[in-house]
Formats: structure tokens, sequence, C-alpha cells
């Protein structure tokens, strides 16, 4: 599990030093990329295939805006589907269990090299690695069926022995959701996760200037929903809530309250269809608008409102689940509301395989996101606007030595492409782990 660390640019058109959030978040997304990974493997063995997996990050962000991490990580968030999958798996009939608490817990070691911590542009800090990690997944079904909850928890260290300027990185989650089901058709709960995180990242300027910083941060994020059973085999969801981010400098805080509209089909041949569609305002505590250029706008207050569309498509090709595709389309738009400075819009495609053939399983995943700004250009010598390229890729081997113990190897790569010279960066990353279940 990548801790999520990123770095800075210096603004081109300002005098003050801000964090990229274009870094950021594509650090956390190797993050969250690889914490979907790993606890998918952790319930592959006593729940049923591929029902257990965390949502990715879609992030995407302004790269002038800071916080963006934050509003990325909405970390180790289970899709509400696979939630309901997994609690069905691990309680046959679904409604029918009144025990107390079942429970899962992974304790992580692993071992690897990454060729680029930091995601430098201009030095390529490398270092072994090792980290270990626990998580716990807690769940029950009680009422007759009528209500069920759980909790996920994550603890992670990092430790970088040769790593200039970075020696450890941390990661902790927290999350708890409850539901009710008064009805057949109508159901609602809430969702609450917590995250903190201390790390480090690049903010080099030129390869003159070579130095990192540290990010810490915590997050909040309450979503209350309803949903509504359809026939079909389908259902709708509203979510709505709000997302709260502290940083040790209090400029750099937000509030981010959004909604959120979920349809579900499910297909008899095995597939399943999602269309989904967020919006939110991401309110600055102190930071202000900028004019054309970038410069600072006194007396002005920040907000951003943006909007998000996706389709998934999701396939099991085989009865028993033993090979499963998903595929993601998205399109967010994001707009300030000020001169425009901080518009974009993102689109990004995404791609997943699995296979499991008896104690083995290969877990492959491609994603490809491209940036584009309205209004930012590259620097005060070039008009052109501002663009960038995200490109990562992983493969993970995966073998079951017995009902509670695993073992892996894995490789991600992540590619980052603009004509920011700054922002672009390449990072290889080689692991080697074991996982104890109790």
């Amino acid at each position: 599990m990548f801790t999520p660390s990123d770095r800075s640019v210096y603004l081109h058109n300002s005098n003050s030093v801000e964090m990229s959030d274009f870094k950021k978040s594509a650090k956390i997304n190797c993050m969250l990329r690889i914490v979907t990974i790993f606890s998918t493997f952790i319930f592959v063995t006593d729940l049923t295939f591929g029902q257990a997996v965390l949502r990715e990050s879609d992030s995407g962000g302004n790269a002038q805006d800071s916080l963006m991490v934050a509003a990325a990580v909405s970390p180790a968030d289970f899709n509400d589907a696979q939630l309901d999958d997994l609690i069905a798996g691990a309680d046959p009939g679904g409604k029918t269990k009144t025990s107390p608490w079942s429970k899962e817990f992974t304790l992580l070691l692993q071992g690897g090299y990454n060729d680029n911590v930091l995601q430098g542009a201009f030095a390529e800090e490398s270092s072994p690695f090792i980290s270990v990690s626990l998580e716990g997944f807690l769940w029950k079904i009680s009422n007759g069926g009528r209500k069920d909850s759980y909790w996920y928890l994550l603890g992670e260290q990092y430790y970088y022995p040769d790593a200039e300027g970075i020696d450890k990185e941390s990661l902790v989650i927290v999350q708890n959701r409850v539901t009710w089901n008064p009805g057949q058709t109508l159901s609602g709960g809430y969702k609450f996760t917590f995250t903190y995180a201390d790390e480090v990242f690049d903010i080099s300027r030129s390869d003159l200037e070579i130095e990192s910083t540290t990010l810490e941060f915590k997050q909040f994020d309450l979503a209350p929903f309803a949903r509504w059973s359809l026939s079909g085999n389908s259902y709708l969801q509203l979510e709505g809530g709000a997302q709260r981010n502290y940083f040790l400098d209090s400029s750099d805080d937000y509030t981010d309250p959004f909604a959120r509209l979920t349809y579900q089909k499910r297909f008899s041949f095995g597939g399943k269809l999602e269309l989904g569609f967020k919006t939110g305002r991401k309110i600055y505590d102190e930071r202000t608008q900028r004019d054309e250029d970038g410069f600072s706008i006194e007396d002005t207050e920040l907000q951003w409102q943006w909007h998000e569309a996706s389709v998934v498509w999701k396939q099991d090709w085989m009865r028993e689940k033993r090979l499963q595709t998903t595929t993601k389309l998205a399109v967010k738009l994001n707009r300030d509301n000020g001169m425009g400075y901080s518009d974009y819009d993102r689109y990004k495609i995404s791609q997943k395989v699995r296979l499991e053939k008896n104690s083995w399983s290969l877990l492959g995943e491609f994603n490809y996101s491209f940036n584009h700004y309205a209004v930012q250009t590259v620097d005060f010598s070039d008009d052109n606007l501002y663009q960038r390229y995200d490109l990562s890729a992983l493969v993970r081997i995966n073998k079951n030595i017995s009902e509670k113990l695993n073992i892996f190897v894995q490789w991600s790569h992540d590619n980052s492409r603009s004509n920011r010279i700054e922002d672009e960066f390449k990072q290889n990353g080689f692991f080697l782990g074991i996982e104890r279940k109790f």
C-alpha cells in the first residue's frame, strides 16, 4: 500500500510556493490503487472471489490547488454493491445471521524497491523499502437482516533506508458504514471515513534546487445515503454529505459538500452496469481567487464547483467468477468562482483484469487520464494552455499458500507527461510480500 505523498512546484506567475495538486493526485492514486489490490486479496480466500474490492480514487485535480490530495483520497471506500455482496458471501442467505461481529484481520509485511520515491521531476531519489501494515474488517448483520454494519481499519508504516530527505511515511484509515433495511424496496444509512497521513514529497523547482518537504493532513468524510430497489435486479441510490480537511498550514483547509446519484443494474449473463453522477463545491477557508495570470485577488474567497459523470461495466466471464474485467470511463469538470484560473476538464479511462486459477491469482490494471486547463498557461514565456497526461499500470501475482497465508510479487508504474517540465516524472515500484490472516 503506497502511502500518499506528493511534490510541489513553483507557481510560474507568483512569488509563492504552493503544493502541486497534480503530483498529490498521482501519488495518492498510486497508494489507493495498491490499497485496493491488497484488500481484495485479503478477503478472497474466505469470501466470494472479487467481492471485497476497494474503490479506486478518481482524483484529477488542478495543478495549482494545494489540497486536492484530501479530496482525492476517499480512502478505502467500499463500493456499496460490492460490500453487499461481501456480507452476503460471508453469511450464506444474507439475512439470517444474528450472531456477534464477524472479523478478519491481516498482517502484511513487504519489501521492495522504488526508483523514484518522491516522484521528482529533476532528481529521481531511489531506495529499497520495507513496510508493515495491519488491516481489519468487522461486519455484523442484526435485527433479522434489517441492519448491517461494518468497520474497516488500516494502519501502515513505510521505511526508506537509502532515500535522501525521507525516512518513513504513515497512513491510518478508519471507516464505518451502517445500513438499515426497513422494507423490501427502501434502505438507508450512513458512511463515515477518517484518514490521517504523514508523508514526504518533492518540491524541487529545477535540477539545481532539489529539496523535499512534509505533508500531514486529517480528513473527515460523512455521507448519509438512501437506496431504492427497482425491478429488473437494479437500484437507485442518492447520497449526500461533506468532507472536511485539516492541514498543518490552516490556509490550506477546506470543506467539500457533495451529492451523488448512482444507478446500478445486474444482468443474468454476469454483467453489471453502473452509472454515476457526483457534484460538489470545494470551499476554502482562507484561499483567494486568482486572475487570469495567476496573481492572487485580495478580499476574495475561493470556491470550486465540480461535476463528475462515470460509466462502469463489470463482467464475470465464468460462472465461478474466475475471470473478471472492469472498465470505467469518467469525465470531470471543475470551475472556480472567479476568473477561471482553476478551470479544467479531465477525461479518464481505466481497465482491470483479474484471473484466478486454483491457488494462483493474477491482477492487471491500467489507468489513463488527460487534463486540459481552460485559462492557465504553461508560463509567462509560453502562452499554450496547460495540459497533463497521466498513465499508470500494475501487475500482481498472488499465491495462496494456505487458507491464512498468502505471498505475492508486484510491479507498478506511474508516468506523467505535461507541457510543464516540473510536472513530469516516471516511477517504478517492485514489491515482494507476505500476508498472514488471523
